[in-house]
């Protein structure tokens, strides 16, 4: 059996890399997410009306087979951005925006004394549960001097906090700025298990060079490790 590709093995590639430019516009507006969908979705029952009522050349039908198949990859990826998009920006949070309020985030890797800020997801905010939105957690500046030992990744804080909206196409869609006391309870289930054996493995991989050093933090390592690399920008919290 011959399996080198060929060039029909690569016209794929011309709807992929569609999708891909389309994934990556849509990540940083997301608000016309829905539109786009449904336009390529026109598109892709016109196209495959044409093909099967009116067959044409072999050529034509190619570029008709392009389009069509490029329209079905724009319509899944616009509809996954869409759908992703109602669940990190909800309603009810965004109208939290520039205030404070109480809040319940679970951390997503290891918090430490040193650390200026840690990926989280955020539970609650205010009157509002059972949320499931990725955000940017910012300890309060006078917690640095109290807290001395490593929260664990899964741990649950509870404290008052100022939201704000991260830069659009950021990997989480808030930063949130903790103020004055945090109540914090530790680690559950699978993670509560593994976390002695990954603060061990964190504390022997200390003094490796970095960026290797933080992809022992916690779950997503690698993503909290290239945003650390980036410059960051200057928050301005709410009072």
């Amino acid at each position: 059996m011959n399996v080198t590709p060929g060039r029909a093995d690569l016209r794929i590639a011309v709807p992929v890399a569609v999708a891909w430019v389309v994934a990556a516009v849509l990540v940083g507006s997301a608000s016309v997410a829905w539109s786009v969908a449904a336009g390529a979705g026109g598109v892709l029952l016109v196209g495959t009306a044409l093909l099967w009522v009116r067959p044409a050349g072999e050529r034509v039908r190619v570029v008709v087979a392009f389009v069509v198949t490029s329209a079905a990859f724009v319509c899944l990826v616009a509809v996954a951005v869409a759908v992703g998009d109602a669940r990190r920006t909800p309603a009810a949070l965004e109208a939290l925006a520039g205030r404070s309020t109480s809040v319940t985030v679970v951390l997503d890797r290891d918090l430490t004394a040193a650390d200026r800020s840690v990926l989280a997801t955020l539970r609650a905010a205010g009157q509002t549960t059972g949320l499931d939105v990725p955000v940017r957690m910012v300890p309060a500046v006078d917690d640095d001097a109290s807290r001395k030992d490593t929260l664990g990744a899964g741990s649950t804080l509870t404290a008052r906090a100022a939201i704000e909206p991260d830069e659009a196409g950021s990997a989480t869609a808030f930063v949130v700025f903790l103020r004055g006391a945090v109540d914090t309870a530790p680690p559950t289930g699978f993670i509560a298990v593994t976390d002695h054996a990954r603060q061990a493995f964190a504390t022997v991989t200390a003094d490796l060079p970095q960026p290797g050093e933080r992809c022992s933090g916690g779950w997503p390592s690698v993503t909290a490790a290239v945003w650390t690399r980036r410059p960051r920008p200057r928050w301005r919290p709410a009072p």
